[in-house]
């Protein structure tokens, strides 16, 4: 990830955007901590996607969060283990995860979706309103709709990070269109992200 950021960064200096870029950047962050605070304070949290487990350092130390972290990659659970330790980490499929219903407070996935392929996507989705008791959150990416921006984001995004597919703010909206939505903000700049909270099901599936 520090890859794909001091990529980012070059690029808008090169273009000489960059002190602009920031700002925009620092408003959609913003929204996204009071989303944060509001979602994740002192709850039970499954990071799907986890990686090294970064980011469940954040949640505990900054949320006072109670943090698992499931990864497909046998590789990414030893490193985290080794690095992270604190936490409970899983190898496990996002597709058919390894819990009872309700299991956690919130789910969150961090530019895991863009790695999947359309009808896996729906049901990892499906999967997670199952476990989390409160919400679902997605960050990812979000693709412009043509022209120019389009295919340098794309190019960015298959270079730095090699995602399977990067949906536009439509095909997100169309993706999401029969969910309970309760809060999302969108990024406006060249490689613009996205973030979703999304209500899990009230009534779980028997």
């Amino acid at each position: 990830m520090t890859f794909i950021i001091k990529s980012k960064h070059f690029i808008y200096k090169l273009l000489g955007v960059y002190e602009n870029w920031t700002e925009i950047a620092n408003r959609y962050y913003g929204e996204r901590e009071k989303m944060y605070q509001q979602f994740f304070k002192n709850k039970k949290v499954l990071d799907v996607g986890c990686g090294r487990g970064e980011f469940l350092n954040t949640l505990m130390e900054k949320y006072g969060c109670k943090c698992t972290g499931l990864d497909a990659s046998r590789n990414m659970i030893y490193h985290a283990i080794q690095n992270n330790s604190v936490h409970d980490y899983i190898i496990g499929d996002s597709a058919s995860l390894p819990f009872v219903d309700d299991a956690v407070d919130v789910i969150h996935f961090s530019h895991v979706f863009h790695h999947l392929p359309f009808d896996i996507q729906e049901k990892v989705l499906k999967e997670s309103k199952r476990v989390a008791k409160d919400v679902v959150m997605i960050n990812d990416s979000v693709n412009w709709e043509n022209g120019l921006k389009r295919f340098l984001a794309t190019i960015f995004w298959k270079v730095t990070d090699g995602g399977y597919i990067y949906r536009t703010e439509t095909e997100w909206k169309k993706f999401l269109e029969n969910e309970d939505m309760i809060d999302y903000s969108l990024g406006s700049y060249l490689m613009r992200q996205c973030f979703f909270v999304i209500k899990a099901n009230t009534e779980k599936d028997t």
